[in-house]
């Protein structure tokens, strides 16, 4: 019944010798208060029997975050042969019942995700191996921008197309192009999330770290992509484990690097982290005849929660600029810049005025964060 109080819950749980010494009534707003001869001259009596019986506890709040277990115990021991060959979890776990009762990836072993994928187990993560993107891309499913355009001396664009925000503020800015020996100007600087905003990006998504922005047909770089590991009793990552979610570098001349993506470890118990947690920033294109370089991407955000926490390595380096070079034709491009998600993107070059001139830097991306929070993650999680 709506407005029963923690008023109601308390006499429920009474005896019946001193429940039936008072009386429970109810105001005209709907509100229960109890009263020790009689209800008042506007307020009815109220029975406890229209209640009924109290149910049964029903589960904690650890049964959201760290599931059932109901898909078993996960062990992955085979030993890569290369960085290219690899098996997906998906392979393992077609029916996409991430729900284990244990997680381990041993030494020597890769385990390739998809991005957005929220793996929970109901006991303890053991992480000897590497987990990184699949054979499908980790990276974020939002591709770099683009601009193509004529050789004219007045260049027209034909087809433009922003870089992806992902679960960033917005994409790196793609460069410009003009002609008859002007200034081109490349991509503004992309800004990422302060520490406190960083600090509120939990959600699982198919797009992580924002990507570069591009330049003619050279696509800027994709973001690093997201993972959520949530394991009960602990993550251990020992000093042969890494999970990695790093950001795409430019695809080719004067495109921006993309973001470095979202790690998310969450236990109840403790995190360990003896090896390596690396979300970098891809680095910009290098600049060409034509095109100035294009700016580093920003690395991306480490969150972790938990009550005990220790970690050894945790990577978040922006990528570097590209390098640039002599601009001699008359049509010319600024580069693309950078995504922006733990830091900010990295400014594009620009191609200056004249026939030929070395075009301006472009810039590195900015660092990502590590932000630890020593709190049980039960909390924090709304699915």
């Amino acid at each position: 019944m709506r407005n029963i109080s923690a008023l109601l819950i308390t006499l429920l749980a009474l005896s019946p010798a001193s429940a039936s010494a008072e009386i429970v009534c109810r105001k005209k707003n709907g509100s229960l208060v109890v009263r020790k001869v009689k209800c008042g001259r506007s307020e009815r009596s109220f029975s406890l029997a229209s209640v009924g019986a109290v149910g049964p506890q029903g589960p904690d709040g650890a049964f959201r975050i760290y599931g059932d277990g109901s898909a078993g115990a996960f062990d992955h021991s085979e030993v890569a042969e290369n960085d290219s060959e690899f098996p997906s979890l998906l392979s393992f776990e077609p029916s996409a019942n991430f729900q284990f009762s244990s997680f381990t990836v041993r030494a020597g072993a890769i385990l390739g995700v998809k991005s957005g994928t929220f793996i929970r187990v109901a006991g303890p993560c053991v992480i000897a191996g590497r987990i990184q993107r699949d054979s499908q891309g980790f990276e974020s499913s939002g591709i770099g921008g683009l601009i193509i355009t004529n050789n004219d001396a007045a260049p027209t664009t034909f087809f433009s197309r922003p870089a992806s925000a992902g679960l960033g503020k917005n994409g790196g800015e793609n460069g410009t192009c003009v002609g008859s020996s002007g200034q081109a100007k490349g991509g503004g600087r992309s800004l990422g999330y302060s520490r406190q905003e960083a600090a509120n990006v939990l959600t699982p998504s198919l797009q992580g770290g924002p990507a570069g922005g591009g330049v003619l047909s050279n696509e800027g770089g994709r973001g690093g992509g997201t993972i959520h590991l949530a394991c009960r009793d602990g993550i251990s990552i020992e000093s042969s484990g890494e999970i990695v979610a790093t950001g795409s570098r430019g695809v080719d001349v004067g495109a921006g690097g993309g973001a470095g993506g979202l790690i998310v470890l969450a236990s109840s118990s403790f995190i360990n982290s003896q090896g390596t947690l690396k979300v970098s920033g891809g680095d910009g294109g290098l600049g060409n005849s034509r095109t100035a370089p294009g700016g580093g991407g920003s690395g991306g955000i480490i969150r972790l929660i938990s009550p005990q926490i220790a970690t050894n390595q945790t990577i978040v380096d922006g990528g570097a600029a590209g390098s640039a070079a002599v601009v001699s034709n008359a049509v010319r491009c600024g580069g693309g810049a950078g995504g922006g998600f733990g830091g900010d993107g990295g400014a594009g070059g620009s191609a200056l005025t004249g026939v030929s001139s070395v075009a301006s830097a472009a810039s590195a991306g900015s660092a990502g964060v590590v932000i630890t929070t020593n709190a049980d993650p039960i909390s924090f999680f709304l699915y």
